[in-house]
């Protein structure tokens, strides 16, 4: 039961078979169990080395014959056992897996925060020019409404002063264009009852005026 570290991974035998005569005749037969199960072919050496064996339990073994050819039926045996370095042993294997682990698991989770980061990013940025876009609309609803609306307004009270009545008709027209023009692009429910309900108001009101049977699901989009 000697016991070797790692780093005395080679190691020789030396054996002799006693005999009274013949000895020229003499032949050996080797095995290293847990490395091989076989016996060796006869030969006459009588030494034997194994290099770079693993970490683990070993047992020499040999039989020898004499000159009339008998083979003993009992091995000659010795057990050894090579100790595994600190980098082979279980607790070392386990700590890589774990350490591996955390790492798959680290970049993982980088990959989800880099991922939702970008997501939030790209959000921002498709907000930010809905908001440049619903600024604008605002603008021109607001500039069609307090400039052109206002003048063709003086004009319509001069019309009805002159009395011209042709003059008072199509600027009346022009008028509820412009107020029809100013609501489409900046309806003024979309404020007070947000898009969604805004646009279930819409879908209702063309329901009442459309024969067409309607059916709609809007999730929550603002």
């Amino acid at each position: 039961n000697l016991k070797l570290p790692s780093s005395n991974n080679e190691i020789t035998f030396e054996y002799l078979a006693i005999t009274y005569k013949g000895h020229e005749k003499v032949h050996y037969k080797t095995r290293l169990l847990g490395l091989h199960k076989e016996w060796s072919l006869p030969f006459k050496d009588r030494h034997i080395t194994y290099n770079n064996l693993s970490p683990g339990k070993y047992t020499f073994q040999f039989i020898s014959c004499n000159n009339d050819g008998v083979w003993n039926k009992v091995p000659y045996t010795f057990s050894f056992t090579i100790l595994p370095a600190w980098y082979q042993t279980w607790w070392f294997k386990l700590l890589i897996a774990f350490i591996i682990g955390v790492l798959i698991y680290l970049i993982f989770l980088w990959r989800i925060i880099r991922l939702r980061r970008k997501n939030e990013r790209q959000e921002k940025l498709t907000q930010s020019i809905l908001d440049s876009q619903e600024d604008e609309r605002k603008r021109i609803a607001q500039d069609l409404h307090d400039g052109v609306g206002q003048k063709l307004s003086m004009l319509k009270v001069k019309a009805e002063k002159e009395q011209n009545a042709m003059m008072l008709e199509k600027v009346s027209d022009i008028i509820e264009d412009i107020r029809f023009l100013s609501r489409n692009i900046h309806p003024h429910y979309f404020e007070k009852l947000g898009l969604t309900k805004a646009i279930e108001m819409l879908v209702e009101e063309n329901k009442q005026i459309d024969n067409i049977y309607w059916i709609h699901e809007l999730e929550p989009i603002d």
